[in-house]
C-alpha cells in the first residue's frame, strides 16, 4: 500500500485478565472462555480501544472469524458504528488488510481491527486511520503500517521533515526573519499536521513564525519554493500530492485539508502511462505545426 495507517489504540481480553496490562502482571487467570460470552468480550474490546479517540462518523468494523460468523455485525449495532461491518475469513492480519485498505479507498474514516475469541484465547482490537488524519487529529500513534509491514516510529508520531536551507557567505543558514506584517493576525498550528506545514514553511522561506492562516505567496512564497515543499510533504507522508495543491490550500490550514483529502500515491504504471499520453499528444502538436509551415 502506498499511503501509511497509523495504528491509534488498542484493547485487548485474555484468559480472564481485565486489560493488555494486567496480562502482564498475571498469566494465571480464567482458563477460558464459554462460547457465549464472544460477542460480550469483543464488545469490551472494542468499546475500550474507542475511548478517547476523535469521533469519525464513518468507523468501520473487521473481525476475522470462521465462515458465517456474523460476529461483526453483532458488535457494530450496539457501538453505533456506521461503517462497513465486515466478518473476514484467512490468516491472521486479514482483518487489518481489509482495514488498511477500506481506509485507503475512503470508504471509512476509521477502522476497528480484531480477532474474533474462540474459547480458551482472548480478543484483541486495534484501531486504525490514515496517518495524516491521525496527525490532524492529535492522535496517540503507537506505530504505523507501511504495505504489510508495521514500523514503530521513534518518537511518535513521526518527526516533523526538516528542510535544508541554502548557506549564507559565512558558510551557515542565514538566520530566520521575523514574520511581516499580514492582514491577520498570528495563530499558531493546533495540531502536529498543521505544525509540520508550518515549520516547513518557516524553513523553506526563512521567516521565524508561520501562522495556520498566512498565505503562502503573501510570505513571499515562490512556485520554486512550493515545488520543494510539496515534494518533502509528499515523501513524508508517504502519498501522492498533486504540486497544484499549494493553489488550492494557500494557507496552513488550508493545506492540511488538502493533504487529508490526497489519494494514494499512483502506482507506476498508471505515472507511465500519463507520460506516454502526454508525449504523444506533444509529437500531434509538433506534427500540426510542421503542416501549417
Amino acid at each position: 500500500m502506498a499511503n501509511v495507517i497509523a495504528i491509534i489504540g488498542l484493547a485487548g481480553r485474555f484468559f480472564g485478565e481485565a486489560t493488555i496490562e494486567d496480562l502482564w502482571r498475571d498469566f494465571s487467570g480464567d482458563p477460558g472462555l464459554p462460547p457465549e460470552g464472544s460477542d460480550r468480550l469483543f464488545l469490551e474490546c472494542a468499546a475500550d480501544v474507542l475511548q478517547g479517540l476523535a469521533y469519525a462518523d464513518r468507523t468501520g468494523l473487521f473481525l476475522r472469524g470462521a465462515e458465517g460468523d456474523n460476529l461483526a455485525a453483532t458488535v457494530a449495532g450496539p457501538l453505533g458504528l456506521r461503517g462497513p461491518a465486515v466478518t473476514v475469513q484467512g490468516p491472521a492480519l486479514a482483518a487489518v488488510e481489509h482495514a488498511c485498505q477500506s481506509l485507503l479507498s475512503t470508504e471509512c474514516d476509521l477502522a476497528l481491527a480484531g480477532e474474533a475469541p474462540v474459547r480458551g484465547d482472548g480478543a484483541v482490537v486495534v484501531a486504525l486511520k490514515r496517518l495524516p488524519a491521525a496527525l490532524a487529529d492529535g492522535d496517540s500513534i503507537l506505530a504505523v503500517i507501511h504495505g504489510s509491514a508495521v514500523h514503530a516510529p521513534a518518537p511518535p508520531p513521526p518527526p516533523i521533515p526538516q528542510v535544508q536551507r541554502d548557506p549564507a557567505e559565512t558558510g551557515m543558514p542565514a538566520p530566520l526573519h521575523e514574520r511581516p506584517a499580514l492582514a491577520n493576525a498570528y495563530t499558531p498550528p493546533g495540531n502536529h499536521l498543521e505544525a509540520a506545514i508550518a515549520s516547513v514553511w518557516q524553513e523553506e522561506l526563512g521567516i521565524a513564525q508561520v501562522g495556520v492562516d498566512d498565505n503562502f505567496f503573501e510570505l513571499g512564497g515562490t512556485s520554486i519554493a512550493g515545488v520543494k515543499i510539496i515534494a518533502l510533504l509528499k515523501e513524508w507522508l508517504h502519498q501522492d500530492i498533486p504540486t497544484v495543491s499549494l493553489y488550492e490550500g494557500p494557507t496552513v490550514r488550508a493545506l492540511a485539508q488538502v493533504l487529508l483529502h490526497s489519494g494514494p500515491a499512483r502506482r507506476y504504471d498508471a505515472v507511465r502511462e500519463r507520460g506516454e499520453r502526454r508525449r504523444r499528444k506533444l509529437q500531434r502538436l509538433q506534427g500540426l505545426a510542421r503542416a501549417e509551415e
